[in-house]
């Protein structure tokens, strides 16, 4: 069966395990480890727009609003639409 941590185990340098382990712990309000995941996923993934925009939201619960700002820059110039 796949899941987010055997995809995790599979494919390390992926950073599709760690967006939908970070999704599972914003949905049990685990903001700080979801944040974690998210770093880990863009830094897999750096070109993912969607990894960029979900650690900047988490950013925002978190109010690290700086950091926020940042991941909204990046997505101002690196995906526009």
């Amino acid at each position: 069966m796949l899941t987010p941590e055997n995809l995790v185990r599979q494919r390390p340098k992926n950073g599709a395990g760690h967006y939908w382990l970070g999704i599972l712990e914003l949905k049990e309000e685990n903001f700080i480890s979801a944040v974690r995941h998210f770093q880990t996923a863009v830094d897999c993934s750096p070109t993912v727009p969607l990894a960029h925009l979900i650690l900047g939201i988490s950013y925002a619960i978190i109010r690290q609003f700086e950091l926020f700002k940042m991941e909204m820059l990046w997505l101002i110039e690196h995906a526009p639409n």
